[in-house]
Parts: C-alpha cells; sequence; structure tokens
C-alpha cells in the first residue's frame, strides 16, 4: 500500500515538473527552477534557536534573547546566499544530438554538461538519478564542461532521466537542488561476453567490461572483394589510392577470406538459449571484427546489415542489437 502510493505520488511529482521545467538542451536557473529545503542540520540548528528563545523569554534575559535573533538572521542570510549559489547558472548539454550518447550495459556512460556562471559558486553537486554524484568544488566565471557518468542495467534506447544538481553552500543549513531535463536519449548496447564459436576467422579476443579489446581477430589471408564508398572511421589501410590518385574519389577496398566468403554474424547462430546471452555474444563478436579492421554484416532474426567496416557500421551493428525486441 506504501509502495503504491510513493509510486502514485512520484507520477504526479514527475508531470509537474514536465509542465513547469520542461525539456530543453540549454536552461538557466530561476527562481522558479530552483528549490530550498532545511536540512537535517538546520532542522537542528532551528530547533536550538527556539530553545534559546524560550530559555530567554522564561528568564527575561536579554543576551540570550539577543542570541536568539543573531542566529534566526544568520538562518535567514544562509537561506538568501544559498539560492544566490545556483541562481543565474546556465546548464547546457554538450551533445547536441539527441542519440550521440551510447555506451554497454552494466558500464559508466560519460556525459558532458557546460557550466556558465557569471560569478564564482562553491560546492556543487551533479549527477543523474543520485547516482555516481560529481562533486563541483568551484565553478568560476565563465564557462567549465562537467562529465558525469551513467550506468544502466536494461539495454535498449530511451531518454535519460533528469539531472539534478545540488548544493549545501553556505553553512549545510539548507539544502538547495533543482532537476533538469535535456531531453536527452541514451542508446545502451548489450553487454559483450566472451564465445568461442568457429568461423571462416579464428577469433582469440577478450573485452574487459567497458567493451574494449585487448585483442584481434586471427584471419587467414584475405581477398580483394569489391571498391565502396569510402566511409569515415575505416582504417587507412584499406583506402584505394591507386584509384585515389587517379581522381577518381575515394574509395574503400572491401576484402574477403580466402574461401570467398564475408562474416555475415546471425543471431540465431549464436550458442546460447536466452536472448540477451545471444545478444551478449554477438555485440563481442562484432566488437572483434571491427578491432579488427574486419569487414562483417549482422542478420537479426532476418533483419539484416550489409557487410562493412569502420565506425559507423560499428554504431550501427551495436544499435540493431540494443533494438532487438525482447519478445523477438
Amino acid at each position: 500500500m506504501i509502495k503504491a502510493i510513493q509510486q502514485v505520488t512520484q507520477r504526479i511529482f514527475e508531470r509537474w515538473l514536465a509542465r513547469r521545467m520542461p525539456a530543453m538542451t540549454s536552461q538557466t536557473l530561476s527562481q522558479r527552477t530552483v528549490f530550498i529545503f532545511p536540512s537535517p542540520f538546520g532542522f537542528a540548528y532551528l530547533l536550538f534557536d527556539l530553545l534559546l528563545f524560550l530559555l530567554a523569554t522564561n528568564y527575561q534575559n536579554n543576551v540570550i534573547l539577543l542570541l536568539s535573533f543573531i542566529l534566526v538572521s544568520i538562518f535567514i542570510t544562509t537561506m538568501l546566499q544559498s539560492f544566490h549559489n545556483l541562481s543565474g547558472l546556465t546548464i547546457r548539454c554538450v551533445k547536441q544530438n539527441k542519440t550521440d550518447y551510447h555506451g554497454f550495459a552494466n558500464s559508466a556512460i560519460s556525459l558532458l554538461f557546460e557550466l556558465s556562471s557569471t560569478h564564482l559558486r562553491s560546492n556543487l553537486v551533479l549527477g543523474v538519478a543520485e547516482q555516481n554524484l560529481t562533486s563541483i568544488p568551484q565553478v568560476n566565471l565563465g564557462q567549465q564542461v562537467v562529465a558525469i557518468t551513467y550506468k544502466s542495467e536494461q539495454r535498449g534506447q530511451f531518454n535519460l532521466p533528469r539531472i539534478i544538481l545540488s548544493s549545501r553552500y553556505p553553512l549545510g543549513l539548507f539544502t538547495t537542488w533543482t532537476r533538469l531535463d535535456f531531453g536527452l536519449r541514451v542508446t545502451v548496447f548489450p553487454q559483450p561476453k566472451p564465445v568461442a564459436l568457429v568461423h571462416a576467422s579464428q577469433l582469440n579476443a577478450d573485452i574487459n567490461d567497458d567493451g574494449a579489446l585487448t585483442s584481434n581477430i586471427h584471419q587467414g589471408h584475405e581477398d580483394f572483394y569489391q571498391l565502396a564508398a569510402y566511409q569515415q572511421g575505416e582504417p587507412l589501410s584499406r583506402v584505394a589510392w591507386k584509384q585515389y590518385a587517379k581522381g577518381q574519389g575515394l574509395w574503400s577496398k572491401q576484402l574477403s577470406d580466402t574461401n570467398g566468403s564475408i562474416p555475415m554474424l546471425t543471431l540465431l547462430h549464436m550458442p546460447a538459449p536466452q536472448l540477451e546471452r545471444k545478444l551478449s555474444y554477438l555485440t563481442y563478436l562484432i566488437l572483434a571484427h571491427h578491432h579488427a579492421d574486419s569487414v562483417y554484416g549482422i542478420d537479426i532474426f532476418g533483419q539484416k546489415i550489409a557487410p562493412s567496416s569502420g565506425e559507423m557500421h560499428l554504431i550501427a551493428c551495436l544499435t540493431a542489437c540494443a533494438l532487438t525486441a525482447k519478445t523477438a
């Protein structure tokens, strides 16, 4: 019952935030977007000041009464300074492409934000949904780029949760915070897991948790297959320099194994009964072929991506794995 009430309250709060603070690529904090509330230490401070006030009035002690008034004035001044520490700060997402952020499941995805300030600010904390909060001791005049991390256990493409910016500056009496939506979408690829398969090329690679390859694919001899338009990110060793020198444009040489075939990585051939395990194996093989500068294609339940190579081809294949239906 309590959990259901919390979920309903959370939905109502999120809808209210969506109306009050809609998604924008750049946001400047103001009294409309900054929230402030006494911290636990602030409530203890108020309780102590109230006790002093009662003690002073009971014993008619002007010195203690003056002290209680001074403490109240410090409390109010701190509240104004806490708001001033965030108000006017401009936060902008560095990458404007909404699908530009991507990474692997259970691995940190780096997000970059630019903070623009007209005066010195101190002790800020920035993060996504209160996970892996990044401390910013000081924001100087001008612009400052801050990197935060986000981790997801599920693959897919979805909207990034609201970014939380908070501070307890200067005395810790108040928590000042805001929750901003930059309209970002993040693509989370399946977590790569090593697999041993016998193909035309023998695989011998190790990939760490971040998807980095520590060795490569050991292949036999490769023969020329065809010329294709050069894609940005392809290795220069594949460029058809002879055609380029003749003024025929920039082309890339597509190679095949000695048996005349180009690897087509098929999801159904992955040795696992579970879909997620199959996708993890396929992701591993895609990364292995990419780091080996190999030409490869993929086949996911009949959805085929033609053989190619390069960074753009890698992202297209990994995105296809990430967006594969869970019920397929």
